[in-house]
């Protein structure tokens, strides 16, 4: 999870301001309500408007009262989110369909065919990596166009205060700090094993220790961010990178060859 308020041990006690632009995203965004639908609990901002509304209505004031329009629909970037979300199953239902209605083999290729090339697009998109600007913990937390297949590029630096489980020893995911905030780093690897090895015997070495990591910033409906490359910046150990984007591009041009060559087959 992240927060906007810094627990270090010189906390600094975020501005109203800054309180409610963490808040835009489970108002605004409505990705925000659809996970809300399988949520067992309100979204954060949801439980300190109710805190408010019960504030008032005892005669105090509100620690937080939300007051911001909002400025645009996010309806648009939902709808094209979802889209590719959804892109390497559309292209396979419908060469699957096709080929239920004719029974032509080829079809079920390029349905296959359809489906690697729609992964190797949302990986494109989900998966932005020109630019990763230097931004704050907080700064993260104030976007609202961002979801977890639309990212925003992101470089941090802070202190690694724990495990993203804490206590378990084999926990691969971090948890950073910095001026700002803290927010929860996920460390993926495209094998669960390597995953597993890292966060048994390297993880810790980088525990209370100031780092910088690149990645991807996400919201699912819990902001956090995707690892890239992670390193320290007194350089005592080496800098480390995650392969899961690389893992995603060659399995979707494998399965784009797969069904070219299968078309191709069955057509000759």
């Amino acid at each position: 999870m992240a927060s906007a308020v810094n627990r270090g041990p010189n906390p600094r006690k975020p501005s109203i301001g800054h309180l409610k632009s963490a808040m835009q995203w489970d108002l605004w965004n409505p990705w925000a309500k659809l996970y809300e639908l399988s949520s067992t609990h309100p979204l954060v901002a949801k439980r300190l408007l109710c805190l408010a509304d019960q504030a008032a209505q005892q005669g105090k004031e509100p620690l937080v009262v939300f007051d911001r329009r909002k400025p645009e629909s996010y309806w648009d970037e939902f709808l094209v989110d979802l889209f590719m979300m959804m892109l390497p199953w559309m292209g396979f239902l419908v060469g699957a369909g096709v080929f239920a209605a004719t029974w032509k083999p080829v079809w079920l290729a390029i349905g296959l065919a359809s489906a690697g090339l729609g992964s190797l697009l949302k990986t494109t998109f989900a998966y932005r990596r020109k630019f990763f600007p230097h931004v704050s913990v907080a700064a993260l937390l104030h976007k609202v166009k961002v979801s977890a297949v639309r990212p925003v590029p992101a470089t941090l630096e802070g202190t690694i205060i724990g495990k993203g489980v804490p206590g378990l020893v084999w926990s691969e995911d971090f948890v950073l700090q910095d001026r700002t905030g803290i927010i929860f780093m996920d460390y993926s690897q495209p094998l669960a094993l390597w995953n597993f090895l890292f966060g048994l015997l390297r993880a810790g070495q980088y525990q209370a220790n100031r780092v910088r990591v690149r990645g991807w910033f996400r919201r699912a409906p819990v902001p956090y961010l995707e690892l890239y490359e992670l390193e320290m910046l007194d350089d005592r150990l080496p800098k480390r990178r995650c392969y899961s984007l690389h893992a995603r591009i060659i399995l979707a041009v494998i399965v784009t060859l797969a069904g070219v060559a299968a078309v191709v087959w069955i057509v000759r």
